[in-house]
């Protein structure tokens, strides 16, 4: 799969309709008091300290990356395959780079995947790369009881010890591990709903994908079966307790 046009070849003014001023492209966390996009990058600011280097690791269209950077005032820095994207953002510092052959030229005190974590082919020879230079690996992404292959979009989808055992080869440890039932909703409303903004003509390439999946979660009770969302913490230190 060509991931770069796969990101790239709908019109930016689509995917600011479908996804709105923030830009999040990823779950949000339901029943908050806050916006549930914010919420699930909310969730790791007690492991982001104020002012740290931060490498978002497929960083998208830069919604988690902007938070971070104006709540926490952290030099963030993105990492993505998509040209556009990467051209895109302009309130950080962005790599176009596939993150396999990606090798940091900077230490950094954090570095995350926000949903990017799944669409790695081989995670041991990007945490190898990050080892030396991140002091602390965030991920959210999905979690399955047996690994799944999503060959549409290029989906890994992992089991709780798979995340385990490629984070601790790489020489961190697992601090928290936060399993998220439900994560549907949230996301799928807003999406579908910016997507019916769309001339049906419009919605082509990943949107035409991202349309498919609001309509069957919305309309058919789709899903694939024990799927959820989880959020992880692994350091190279003993600040926290291993959860």
């Amino acid at each position: 799969m060509d991931l770069d046009e796969f990101y790239s070849k709908e019109s930016i003014k689509l995917w600011e309709k479908v996804l709105g001023p923030k830009m999040h492209y990823h779950f949000g966390i339901p029943n908050t008091d806050n916006d549930p996009f914010d919420q699930a990058i909310l969730n790791f600011f007690p492991y982001i300290k104020q002012n740290s280097k931060v490498l978002d690791c497929g960083c998208g269209w830069g919604g988690p990356g902007k938070l971070i950077q104006s709540q926490l005032g952290c030099d963030v820095t993105g990492v993505t395959i998509s040209k556009t994207q990467s051209e895109y953002i302009k309130s950080f510092k962005v790599i176009h780079s596939d993150l396999h052959e990606f090798i940091p030229q900077d230490h950094y005190d954090v570095a995350m995947f926000i949903e990017s974590y799944t669409h790695l082919n081989d995670t041991y020879r990007v945490l190898n790369s990050l080892s030396s230079f991140v002091d602390c690996i965030l991920i959210k992404d999905y979690l399955c009881d047996e690994y799944v292959l999503l060959e549409e979009w290029n989906m890994h989808l992992r089991t709780k010890q798979m995340f385990i055992d490629e984070l601790e080869k790489s020489g961190y440890s697992v601090r928290m591990f936060n399993i998220i039932e439900n994560f549907w909703q949230p996301g799928i409303d807003f999406w579908y709903s910016g997507l019916m903004k769309l001339n049906p003509m419009e919605i082509r390439g990943q949107l035409k994908g991202l349309f498919q999946l609001c309509y069957k979660v919305k309309f058919m009770n789709y899903g694939i079966p024990q799927l959820r969302q989880c959020e992880i913490v692994a350091t190279k230190s003993d600040k926290y307790n291993r959860i």
